[in-house]
This record gives C-alpha cells, structure tokens and sequence, in this order.
C-alpha cells in the first residue's frame, strides 16, 4: 500500500481536495466511541450497544481474536487536520462491506461522499477485489443519497430483512454495489455495466 508521510505524523492513503484518509490510529477510537454513543448511529446500524465505559469499547474494537478489517482509516480534513470520521472494509471472510461514520459535528459538508470515492478508487487499486458492497438501512436516506452519489447502486437481491434491535419490528438492509470496472466517480446501474 502507497503511504504518504505528512508532518503530524499521519500516513495517508489517499488524498482528495477537501478529506483524506489515513492510518487509523489508537486515538481515533475516543471520537469513533462518542459517535458509537448517539442514539441516531446506532439506529443506522440497527445496533444497541451498552458499553459500560471506554475502556470496554476499546477492549472489544482491539480484541486480537477479532478479524481485522480489511481496511480502516480515519477520514482527516486536509485544511486542519482534524478527524472528521471512519470508513472500513469488512473483514476477509466477509463480504467487502463498505462502513463510514461520519462524526456529528462534521456532517453534511460533503466529507462523507469524497471519503467513499477515495475508498473505492484505493481499494481497487490495492486489494483484489471485484466489488464493494454496501448495506444501509431503508430509514438511513442520507447513507443512500451519499452511496449513490458514490457511483453505487441498487442490488435487491443483497437486501436482508431482520428484526429492529430497537423494537419496531422487522428492518430491511437495503443492498448496494460498486464494480471494479465502473467509473466510482459516476453511478451506473447494473444495466449499464452490462453493455460495457
């Protein structure tokens, strides 16, 4: 993988006008636990978490038997160096699930979108992978809008349906790809790939 030394001693990734994003550091979890806390990111993930404190988040997220993430990097705004959120790959015996957070107070500026089309441009550079692929919540429109804007798009048969951890029944996880071969910078739909 292509790392860039920066003077604060981030190595990034990859680099776009606004984001960019690099390694994921043992400071990264503190804003990435404060985002774990909001009710509303939990609901996006349709997961309830109640970690008695820091320390037990951090004990689980560096656990060593837990498979590592393919990928993992902190998204940095490129004019202060502040980080501005997370993006993931799922583990190798997963499907290549793409996850971000994008921490509250740095929402709907944009940073989410430029930080999964850097993702996408760097993972096919670097790792063999045919697609990415996405699930998001039918409720989570501002994921949907920011994937699409991605290049992803709509896969029905990767939906899932299961129960809401928050009580309301069933949800459905609405599936989404990207492909290799596509432009990440433009949505295609599956149509498209075809006659390419």
């Amino acid at each position: 993988m292509t790392i860039d030394n920066v003077k604060d001693c981030r190595n990034f990734y990859i680099k776009g006008r606004a984001v960019g994003l690099t390694e994921f550091l043992m400071d990264d979890y503190k804003p990435f636990y404060q985002t774990w806390k909001d009710i509303s990111t939990q609901r996006n993930f349709n997961t309830m978490h109640y970690w008695e404190s820091y320390e037990d988040f951090l004990a689980l997220f560096t656990n060593p038997d837990r498979p590592p993430q393919r990928f993992n990097a902190t998204i940095v705004r490129l004019k202060d160096q502040i980080s501005v959120g997370r993006i993931s790959l799922a583990p190798a015996h997963l499907e290549p699930d793409l996850g971000i957070w994008i921490y509250k107070p740095f929402r709907f500026k944009g940073y989410g979108t430029e930080a999964v089309q850097l993702s996408v441009e760097f993972i096919f550079r670097e790792f063999d992978l045919e697609y990415i692929v996405a699930g998001i919540y039918e409720h989570n429109q501002t994921s949907i809008n920011l994937f699409t804007k991605a290049g992803f798009f709509r896969v029905p048969e990767l939906d899932e349906v299961e129960d809401n951890d928050f009580g309301d029944g069933k949800i459905t996880q609405l599936g989404f790809r990207i492909n290799k071969a596509q432009d990440s910078r433009k949505a295609k739909t599956p149509d498209d790939i075809k006659m390419q």
